[in-house]
């Protein structure tokens, strides 16, 4: 494809064909149509790779149009969940890569507005379409931790011990919370990264003990 040939060059000239690929003024759950969401994984994905920060702009609308935000017939939109899943991972991953600071406010919004809408919106989905809007928000959050984890910017500290203190023991935003502090390595973390030792999830306790001895390093 045209992405596909745009992305495989992976220079400075093919920045702007791509981030104009990867806009689409019209969402895939108002055209019930989500066949375009696989192109435009492609091309954050090369963003990414390129590392160029034109690309943080258009990278980080993709964090807030998620179709938790719309009022789309759920029914409608089910199939495509996962792959817009994707994309919202795919995207915050392509701005951990460019790693410019600009993206750091947007990482973090995404982390706060799955911790402040998880639970509003619980009964909803459970309703409609049982956990799939749900997770589709703590899957996006925990690339965006992880992300902020790679920029290495401070302000994303706070945000991340409260993301890893709100977030279910087994959650993947807890674990990617954990990784992305370990990384930060700010002394603010020891304390919370502590209370993991409580938990029964094993895997948790051993990334947080890695984290703590990074962070005293």
């Amino acid at each position: 494809s045209a992405v596909k040939t745009l992305g495989h060059f992976g220079t400075a000239r093919t920045v702007e064909p791509l981030i104009k690929a990867l806009m689409d003024d019209e969402p895939w759950w108002a055209k019930n149509d989500y066949s375009q969401v696989d192109w435009r994984i492609d091309c954050a994905k090369f963003l990414g790779n390129i590392g160029d920060s034109r690309a943080v702009k258009a990278l980080t609308r993709i964090l807030t149009e998620s179709p938790v935000h719309s009022e789309a017939n759920w029914y409608n939109v089910e199939s495509g969940l996962s792959h817009h899943r994707h994309l919202i991972e795919t995207a915050a991953e392509a701005l951990g890569k460019i790693g410019d600071t600009l993206a750091v406010e947007p990482l973090i919004l995404a982390l706060s507005e799955c911790i402040s809408h998880s639970i509003d919106f619980e009964a909803y989905y459970n309703h409609h379409i049982e956990g799939t809007g749900v997770e589709i928000m703590k899957y996006g959050s925990s690339a965006a931790a992880l992300a902020l984890g790679k920029i290495g910017d401070l302000r994303a500290v706070n945000p991340l011990i409260k993301a890893f203190g709100d977030s279910d023991p087994f959650a993947p935003l807890k674990l990617a919370s954990v990784k992305a502090l370990g990384k930060l390595g700010d002394e603010r973390a020891v304390k919370p990264l502590f209370k993991t030792f409580e938990s029964e999830n094993l895997g948790l306790i051993k990334v947080a003990a890695k984290a703590i001895v990074k962070i005293k390093e």
